[in-house]
């Protein structure tokens, strides 16, 4: 149930415009636009970032659904299949863009629960990125929860 109250929230932010996303051009040396903890960017690459609100969840429940990465085939409409191996940290995935798969095999760098997970891909299509959650305060005592999701890639 969480997982798919969390697979609408972020299709639904996304469709209607309310997820802010940023790229960054094509052969950004600039390490400014990047926090400190993000991997170097590489020649020919293009970043993108996309921050989404999620209400009724914490950072820690947001941590939990998207850690679990068979699931993301789950809210993506490009995924085919994810399968990892927890005890490697090693992930294979595969998409499907037009009448074209494509598939990578990825390394987990780092899973610090409950707010970061960061990657890299080690074959196929060359990839990077981490995504953060964050809690928000709420307005009142009492107010319903919410955590911010950023995804950088």
């Amino acid at each position: 149930r969480d997982l798919v109250r969390f697979r609408d929230v972020v299709l639904e932010r996304i469709s209607n415009g309310s997820v802010n996303q940023l790229t960054v051009p094509i052969a950004t040396s600039s390490r400014s636009a990047l926090s400190s903890r993000s991997p170097p960017p590489r020649p020919n690459w293009i970043s993108v970032e996309a921050s989404v609100v999620i209400d009724g969840a914490t950072a820690a429940d947001a941590f939990e659904i998207y850690s679990d990465l068979s699931n993301h085939p789950l809210w993506s409409l490009w995924l085919l299949r994810v399968e990892e191996d927890e005890a490697t940290r090693i992930s294979k995935w595969s998409i499907r863009a037009l009448t074209y798969t494509f598939s990578w095999t990825a390394e987990t760098m780092e899973r610090s629960m409950p707010s970061r997970i960061a990657w890299r891909s080690t074959s196929g299509i060359p990839n990077s990125g981490n995504a953060t959650f964050t809690d928000l305060p709420g307005e009142l005592p009492g107010a319903p929860r919410a955590c911010r999701m950023t995804l950088q890639v």
